[in-house]
This record gives structure tokens, sequence and C-alpha cells, in this order.
């Protein structure tokens, strides 16, 4: 169920996946009604779960209030920061933002999947600055 929530004259920052832990890093940062997405990772199923392969962070919260999303942010290539992206970016319907190494193994992902032309992906060089709505 979606509560109103809406930061205005403040960071907020949620991790819905990674936090304390190696794998599935997802966090959010909000700001006067806005969100961004830092990282869209898995993991990899333990033993102590049989038959579970992959594991990804729940996205609840954020798919409530997708039109406030603007954008994803992949921090580097690692699986726990970019697994996920070919099962949700498509869905999550916002821009990816990368460096050219992380962004040319995104773009495989994107391509295996087949949701390559569903995808924006933008490349950033690593001296560059941009903004995102307020960030």
């Amino acid at each position: 169920m979606k509560k109103d929530f809406t930061p205005e004259n403040e960071l907020l920052f949620l991790a819905l996946g990674g936090s304390g832990e190696i794998g599935m890093n997802v966090n959010l940062y909000g700001c006067d009604g806005k969100w961004l997405m830092v990282d869209l990772g898995m993991t990899f199923g333990a033993n102590e779960y049989p038959g579970i392969e992959l594991v990804f962070a729940d996205l609840e919260f954020i798919e409530e209030r997708l039109d406030d999303l603007v954008g994803i942010v992949l921090t580097h290539g690692h699986e726990d920061h970019i697994g996920a992206v070919p099962y949700f970016a498509a869905d999550l319907g916002v821009p990816l933002y990368a460096t050219p190494f992380t962004a040319d193994l995104i773009r495989l992902k994107l391509e295996e999947a087949g949701i390559a032309g569903d995808v924006e992906l933008n490349v950033i060089d690593g001296d560059d600055s941009f903004a995102l709505g307020p960030f």
C-alpha cells in the first residue's frame, strides 16, 4: 500500500538491499519528492536455500513511486551492483547512467535479455558531472 511519502528539503537514504552484506545492492536517495536509485544488483542463492539460484531486492517501495524515480546510476560492473538490471530495468522505465566499461557490461546483459531497445543507457565519463532532478 502506497503511503504519501514525499521527502522535501532533506536528503533521505533507503537501502532496499545489500546494506551490511555482500550482494544485492539497491539504494535509494530521496529529495524534494524525487528518488534516485544507485545500483540494481543481485546475489546468489546460498546452501541454506536449496533450489534458489538468484536473489533480488524487494522493489515494491519504488515501484509504487515510479513517477518520482529520476534514474538509476550504476556504480560499477560487479554482479552485486548490476546483476538485476536485465530483470527490472525495462519495467522501471527510467534512464540508466554508467561509466563506459560498466555501460558495456550492462549493454551486453540487455542484449542477451532481448531488451536493449527498451532501456535508455547513458554513458557518463568518469570525470563528468551531471544532474538528475534535485540530485
